[in-house]
């Protein structure tokens, strides 16, 4: 079993720079960690910058639609080293499964705002609960007004939907 999460944040620990993933429902993420280049492109996506020329294709390929991403999952290892899986489906043509490095498979969730799905087992052993300060609230709820009405533009009606249940889930913690 596998639990949905999406790409929270990045932030510098003790043991190093992590992007923790978090699940919405039960508020907790997990982080996996990553070094400072990965960080950079991670952030860079989180503020819908330009990225490097890899996941600006990704992009493009997304919006083109000739192929629907199913499921992005990380399989942590014994070792901390983690493995990462996308399945695809494209128009006619068998679904494929493409391994990718972790950092990879989170620039590419961010691109494509899909959610990253992580084995039950490991998110219960690892997950924390981490507090919003009431800035870190307020700058969420701007970056998800500016993707609704992005997706509003674009009339695309489901994905602003999601985005508009998120909102008013963050009114409710403020």
């Amino acid at each position: 079993m596998f639990i949905p999460c999406t790409v929270w944040t990045v932030a510098r620990t003790n043991r190093g720079t992590a992007v923790l993933l978090k699940n919405e429902e039960s508020g907790k993420s997990v982080p996996f960690f990553i070094n400072s280049a990965e960080a950079q492109t991670i952030l860079n996506c989180l503020k819908e910058k330009e990225s490097p020329s890899l996941h600006g294709l990704t992009k493009l390929l997304c919006q083109k639609g000739d192929f629907i991403i199913k499921f992005i999952e990380i399989r942590p290892k014994r070792s901390d080293k983690a493995r990462a899986f996308v399945r695809i489906g494209q128009t006619g043509q068998d679904d494929f499964t493409n391994e990718l490095t972790p950092a990879d498979a989170l620039t590419f969730a961010l691109k494509c705002q899909k959610e990253v799905h992580i084995p039950q087992l490991y998110f219960e052993r690892k997950a924390v609960i981490i507090q919003l300060t009431e800035l870190e609230k307020k700058a969420k709820k701007k970056k998800l007004e500016n993707k609704l009405n992005h997706h509003v533009e674009r009339e695309e009606y489901e994905e602003a939907a999601v985005i508009r249940d998120r909102l008013i889930e963050l009114d409710l913690e403020i």
